[in-house]
């Protein structure tokens, strides 16, 4: 026969079957937990978050960048003016890349790189400046290059038919029409047959047309020793409308009516009329 359990009383301490689930409650962590409960982990640990990677110097770039452009400009003409400003630049980028990069920073190969890459392309920039200035003096001073600008200038004139006309005189009908001269006035636009055409020849008509045109002073008595500047006779190219083209001309000694010398250019053209000119100037 079982006995009825006595009553408990609320002022008595509680048993140890009691205390025990609410020990194990007390300890299991709550989902709301403070976040300073947790260690973050190291970066390299699984689960870590990475840490930021520190970006290369914009200076020590820019300068490498600049510095390779002036590197590769540096041999053209002209071109290489870029060169100098931008090998400059590299240069000054190049130094404040590297007393400006922070520990820890990467970029020092950069800043290396553009200042030397700068200093390569600044002085063969400038080396070839002094080069090509030398040789372009060297040209002037010899009488060179003014004579490549007289020869292109002429065969840029004689392309539209463009010719200087210093003492210029239609062609006395008598000289046209002497032996072995294209007939003048041809009604059409056709290239003349000048095969029997010479400098010595031109000199002649020359000297009869200003002998019958100038002034006291300026009369050509001869022309000699002339020798052929530009030779159009077989491919001068037909005038058209007001044009003239440039037949032949020729450089000689002359002898004027008041006993001296000096050089003279003798030239003839043709219009789209076929009506020939010649042209002399003295030099």
């Amino acid at each position: 026969m079982s006995t009825p359990d006595a009553p408990v009383s609320p002022f008595a301490p509680p048993s140890e079957s009691s205390q025990a689930p609410a020990q194990a409650t007390a300890q299991q962590p709550s989902g709301d937990a403070s976040p300073y409960a947790r260690r973050d982990l190291p970066a390299d640990a699984p689960g870590g978050s990475p840490l930021p990677q520190p970006r290369h110097s914009r200076a020590a770039v820019a300068a490498f960048v600049v510095g390779l452009v002036s590197v590769v400009l540096c041999a053209l003409p002209l071109v290489n003016l870029i060169s100098v400003v931008g090998g400059l630049v590299a240069v000054v980028l190049g130094v404040v890349g590297l007393r400006t990069l922070r520990p820890g920073v990467p970029g020092k190969g950069f800043a290396i790189a553009g200042t030397v890459l700068g200093a390569v392309g600044l002085v063969v920039a400038v080396v070839m400046l002094l080069v090509i200035g030398a040789a372009v003096k060297s040209l002037d001073e010899s009488g060179e290059l003014g004579a490549i600008l007289d020869e292109v200038q002429a065969v840029q004139e004689a392309g539209v038919g463009e010719q200087p006309a210093a003492s210029t005189a239609e062609v006395p009908a008598e000289v046209a029409d002497a032996p072995g001269q294209p007939h003048v006035g041809a009604p059409e636009l056709v290239r003349e047959d000048f095969s029997g055409l010479t400098c010595d020849v031109l000199a002649d008509q020359a000297v009869a047309m200003s002998q019958s045109t100038a002034e006291a002073g300026s009369v050509l008595v001869d022309v000699r020793d002339a020798v052929p500047v530009e030779d159009h006779l077989v491919d001068y190219p037909v005038p058209a409308g007001a044009e003239e083209s440039l037949v032949l001309s020729c450089r000689g000694t002359a002898t004027w009516d008041d006993a001296t010398e000096s050089s003279v250019l003798t030239q003839l053209t043709i219009d789209s009329a076929a009506e020939l000119y010649v042209d002399y100037a003295a030099e």
